[in-house]
Parts: structure tokens; C-alpha cells; sequence
């Protein structure tokens, strides 16, 4: 390993492994996906990006912002290509997954794991993203949510407010869930301020952050496409111990291993848990059909991923104490 000490090298090695695990997810799903469908899904987004509305995905739920991160790219190709909508959103894809994964790797070295673990972290989050997108959810959005609270949480930590608020508009315009931007700013402004909840509740990131996603999310709600589910139907969907064996499974066991570790991680990450993680399920459980996971990217790659590989360091480092016996 030593080969790999200097900085310089441990940056390349980085971004390859990044590079890699964009370009492969992208080019996973374009393999197990059907052209027509990919073609109608960007058509669609292009075309509500011009005529200015409110795109949806299958589920009702409203995702602006993608439309406007595709249409640069299909356009683009169109002047030099007939497939310029599936070669768009290949394009789109590619970015946003780098995107995704750098976000990914700055956060989790933000946490506290080293710069080794942080890259198994991205092998695991990629594979959750492969299952999790495969059949149902593999929209642009899906894949915007996890990058957009990947890049509020390394803004929120480093005290980039104005670029967390910014953030937080845009997840609200990409989609509701962007409403709890405003608890991973509250866990930030008590952990770098050293404040309680209730007095970092006061304090202008996070109640700006509530305001705007707020002033997005509702008028969106209420003019937009309806939700195919109702609550009740979507908890009685849901709720079922098939459904999250397989849903639990597929994303790699994280979310138990992030359980069950939770004791790992620092204290503030912990807040940052126990502000999010319940909200999250909450919200997609009520809202959303969980065929395949998609829905739980955000908070996998947010929370899930960097508490179970902090707890795995911790037990290996437990395990490597040799107690010599007593003569």
C-alpha cells in the first residue's frame, strides 16, 4: 500500500474509481433497459422543459428539475444526431452519476472514514443504485435526489449556507422530499455551532431552508399532477415483510448494518440520523410504491452507507487488539 501513500496518487486512484463507477452505472442500465421507453421518458422531459410545465414521474410525483438538467444535452445532440434523446440522456446520466459519486466520496471522507473505505463505500452504493433503478425508478430524478443531499450535507458540514439553501431549492424542485433539506441543516447548525435543537432551529439556514423548499414543494403539490397512491394505499403496499426482505436485500443489508451501528458513529452524525432517517420513511412510505428501492437512494447514500462502513472500521479495529494473557 505504500505505493499509494502520496496524496497525488490517492487523487488519481479516486477519480478513475469514480469515472469507472459513473460510466459503468450509466452503462448498466442502458444495457438492461428498453430504447423506446428511454426515448419517450427524455421526449417527455424535453418537451415539458419548452413548453415551461411540471413534468411527473409514474407515481404523480412532480420532478421539475430534471427535465431542465436533461433537455441541455438532448439539445445538444440533436444538431449532430437522430438519436439525440437517448444519446441526451445517456449523456445526462453519465454526468449527474459522476456528480453522484463525488459527492458520495467527499461526504463519506467527511464523516471520518479513510480515503479506502470511502471507495468501498461507492462500490456499495453502486450496487444498491444497480437494484434499486433497474426495473422501476430508474428516472433522472431518482438519481439527482441522493447527489443533491450528498452535496447539501459536505455544504451544511463546511458551513457553505448560502450553497445549502441554494441546494435545498433545488431538491424541492426535483422532488418533495427536498422538504427535509431543513433537517440536515438543523443537524448541521447543532453540531458546528454547538447549540441545542431548539436554539439551532433559530438560526436563518434552517428556517430559510424550511421557507424555500416549503414555497416550492406545496404550490407544486397543489397545481401539479395528482399521486397515483393514496396514503393508505401506499402504506398498505408497503408494509408488507416480503416487500422490505427484498427491498432490505437488495440494498446490500444496509440498513440494518446502519441500525445496528449506529453507537459507531459520531455524535453529530447520529443527530443527523435520528432528524432524517425517520422523516424519510415516513414521507416515501405514505407517497411512494417501494418496488425496487429507488425511492430510498437519498438516505442510503446519505446516512445508510458511511454509519455501516463506520461501524465495520470500528469492529475490525476492536478485533485487531491482541490481549496478552497474564503469566
Amino acid at each position: 500500500m505504500t505505493r499509494f501513500a502520496s496524496p497525488r496518487t490517492q487523487t488519481i486512484v479516486v477519480l478513475l474509481f469514480i469515472v469507472f463507477l459513473a460510466w459503468w452505472s450509466m452503462k448498466f442500465y442502458m444495457d438492461n433497459s428498453n430504447d423506446s421507453e428511454t426515448d419517450a421518458y427524455a421526449q417527455a422531459l424535453v418537451d415539458h422543459a419548452l413548453v415551461a410545465s411540471i413534468s411527473s414521474d409514474p407515481t404523480g410525483h412532480a420532478t421539475i428539475l430534471a427535465q431542465y438538467v436533461l433537455s441541455p444535452f438532448a439539445l445538444a445532440f440533436e444538431r449532430v444526431t437522430g438519436l439525440y434523446l437517448i444519446r441526451g440522456f445517456v449523456a445526462a446520466r453519465f454526468v449527474v452519476d459522476f456528480a453522484l459519486f463525488a459527492a458520495a466520496y467527499v461526504w463519506y471522507r467527511r464523516t471520518g472514514l479513510g480515503w479506502f473505505n470511502a471507495l468501498l463505500g461507492l462500490v456499495l452504493l453502486s450496487i444498491s443504485m444497480a437494484f434499486a433503478l433497474l426495473i422501476r425508478g430508474w428516472e433522472l430524478d431518482k438519481v439527482l435526489e441522493p447527489m443533491l443531499f450528498l452535496l447539501a450535507a459536505v455544504a451544511a458540514w463546511n458551513k457553505r449556507y448560502v450553497s445549502l439553501v441554494v441546494l435545498a431549492a433545488l431538491a424541492a424542485l426535483n422532488r418533495e422530499t427536498g422538504v427535509l433539506m431543513g433537517l440536515v441543516a438543523l443537524a448541521a447548525v447543532a453540531d458546528t455551532r454547538g447549540r441545542g435543537l431548539v436554539d439551532a432551529a433559530r438560526q436563518w439556514p434552517v428556517w430559510l431552508c424550511l421557507c424555500v423548499t416549503l414555497a416550492i414543494v406545496v404550490p407544486v403539490r397543489v397545481l401539479g399532477p395528482q399521486l397515483v397512491l393514496s396514503p393508505a394505499a401506499a402504506l398498505t403496499a408497503n408494509l408488507n415483510f416480503p416487500r422490505i426482505a427484498y427491498i432490505v436485500g437488495g440494498l446490500c443489508l444496509l440498513p440494518i448494518f446502519a441500525f445496528a451501528w449506529l453507537d459507531s458513529a459520531p455524535a453529530a452524525l447520529r443527530r443527523l440520523f435520528w432528524l432524517v432517517v425517520p422523516a424519510w420513511l415516513v414521507l416515501v412510505l405514505a407517497t411512494a410504491q417501494l418496488d425496487q428501492g429507488s425511492e430510498l437512494l437519498g438516505v442510503v447514500a446519505l446516512v445508510f452507507v458511511p454509519f455501516s462502513l463506520l461501524g465495520a472500521s470500528n469492529l475490525l479495529q476492536r478485533q485487531r487488539v491482541i490481549v496478552l494473557p497474564h503469566d
